[in-house]
């Protein structure tokens, strides 16, 4: 969704330089319907890079960046048609507000799953949860390395350590391993996010047939209210 998003933010940047392009009956790459955005209205541009920053960077401000660069492209689209009343323009105009709708949505929803928030906030002292379950983190070449499970759900989940990791092996790691009750617990995983002292996996689904294990681990945390979602 991030992808996504960035994209489509550059789309709102071009569907507003469309509908002055309609409404001055020039082309959309005339310089003079560029100095529309970059001169008269340097705001819309300053806006939409916050947004494309913030989104990037998935910061806790992302949202609302994004809504006020939506909500801007929209106004600004809306005043050219009411000067003209084309009615092209209404209609380009509708399709933008219903699809930046969805993905000022589809962001909200995106940035409340665990692969995002960690759980602590930066400047917690401690940062080990209330139900501190450990793990190894297992890279490709079966190295292994200590971790954390600090913030999960059924599909992926954040682990913190205590010592800085270079990009090279968070990217490396493919499986993490811990043990419940007795009971061995191992899943692969994907590296989604990263921060400096932890980092948000994506948990591949077993194939069919095969146990799953996080299902289990998830069960059983559920049911004892361990989780922190």
């Amino acid at each position: 969704m991030v992808k996504n998003c960035l994209i489509f933010i550059a789309l709102a940047f071009f569907h507003l330089l469309l509908i002055n392009a309609l409404n001055s009956g020039i082309s959309i790459f005339d310089l003079e319907n560029v100095q529309f955005l970059l001169v008269q209205r340097p705001y819309v541009g300053v806006l939409g890079v916050l947004a494309w920053i913030s989104i990037f960077f998935v910061t806790r401000w992302s949202k609302l960046v994004f809504f006020l660069y939506l909500a801007t492209i929209f106004i600004e689209s809306q005043l050219i048609f009411v000067a003209n009343l084309s009615k092209f323009v209404l209609l380009f105009n509708f399709i933008f507000m219903v699809c930046a709708y969805y993905f000022w949505v589809a962001w909200t929803v995106e940035r409340k799953d665990v692969i995002y928030n960690p759980g602590y906030g930066r400047f917690d002292i401690d940062k080990v949860p209330s139900v501190p379950y450990s793990l190894n983190l297992i890279d490709r070449d079966g190295q292994k390395y200590q971790g954390l499970l600090h913030n999960w759900d059924r599909r992926g989940c954040y682990i913190y350590w205590d010592k800085s990791f270079s990009n090279k092996i968070k990217s490396s790691i493919e499986r993490i391993e811990m043990v419940l009750k007795g009971y061995p617990i191992c899943v692969d995983v994907a590296l989604f996010t990263s921060s400096r002292d932890g980092a948000g996996f994506k948990i591949a689904r077993p194939q069919e047939g095969a146990s799953n294990d996080w299902d289990l681990f998830y069960s059983y945390t559920r049911d004892r209210k361990h989780i922190q979602v």
